[in-house]
């Protein structure tokens, strides 16, 4: 499993896409909780998937991630698929995920939220694999596979 966290600098120490991981499906985890990004990270590496974690925007720290200044990111550019467990509500992150379905449209991407928040914001979600907050690690592994397939061998 390749994991690299990234801090709010929003620069990777090292690249977690590695060439010998090319065979395997590689999931960008976008999380704003360190502890949670690195459960599903835990989830989704033991099945056998590369992962990589990004806190992505995060307006209260007065940081801005490329996705919501630019629409590009290094680190979906690799990535087959991403699950964005951020905050819909805030108005950056749904910034980040227009920008995802526009410059990238044929990234799957699982978004994470309370089961309310994805009601409240269900046509904007439109497209989009939705898991309802608290998600079990077997509904992640449902949604991961749906969208991508078997899972990889561990």
């Amino acid at each position: 499993m390749a994991l690299g966290i990234f801090g709010r600098s929003k620069v990777p120490r090292q690249s977690p896409w590695r060439d010998s991981d090319r065979d395997r499906p590689r999931v960008l985890i976008e999380h704003h909780g360190v502890a949670e990004s690195e459960v599903v990270a835990r989830i989704l590496g033991e099945a056998g998937y590369v992962v990589a974690t990004c806190e992505g925007p995060d307006a209260s720290h007065g940081t801005a991630c490329t996705m919501s200044k630019t629409g590009d990111c290094s680190l979906v550019d690799e990535a087959d698929l991403v699950y964005h467990g951020l905050r819909v509500s805030d108005e950056v992150n749904r910034e980040v995920l227009a920008s995802i379905r526009r410059r990238y449209p044929d990234t799957p991407v699982i978004v994470e939220a309370a089961g309310p928040t994805l009601e409240r914001y269900a046509e904007e979600l439109e497209g989009f694999t939705t898991v309802a907050f608290p998600a079990t690690s077997a509904g992640i592994l449902r949604a991961v596979e749906a969208e991508l397939g078997a899972a990889p061998a561990p």
